[in-house]
């Protein structure tokens, strides 16, 4: 099971186990999704992440909730590694 975030930038898919939050919000934001991953895998989610940018609407496809799939623009997002960690963060609004 997977998350996929997607747009005419590319594809990017996101393992179940590496995503540590996937959830509604309150406000402007309506879908916090927020992970790590080590190595390789870690820094092909980054990689396909930075494709993207803040403003961008993209498609998700839910596969480890089934609640949030549909279309959203990225309205906050934070890329960041330390050593072979490779974190990110999304903030998304329904669209």
């Amino acid at each position: 099971m997977s998350v996929t975030i997607e747009n005419t930038h590319g594809k990017v898919t996101i393992p179940c186990r590496y995503i540590e939050v996937l959830k509604s919000v309150m406000g402007p934001v309506n879908l916090f999704l927020q992970g790590k991953a080590l190595g390789t895998i870690g820094q092909k989610i980054v990689d396909g992440l930075s494709k993207y940018q803040k403003g961008d609407t993209v498609q998700i496809n839910d596969e480890c909730e089934f609640a949030h799939s549909g279309v959203y623009k990225i309205i906050d997002w934070n890329l960041s590694s330390k050593g072979n960690v490779y974190m990110f963060d999304l903030g998304l609004k329904h669209e």
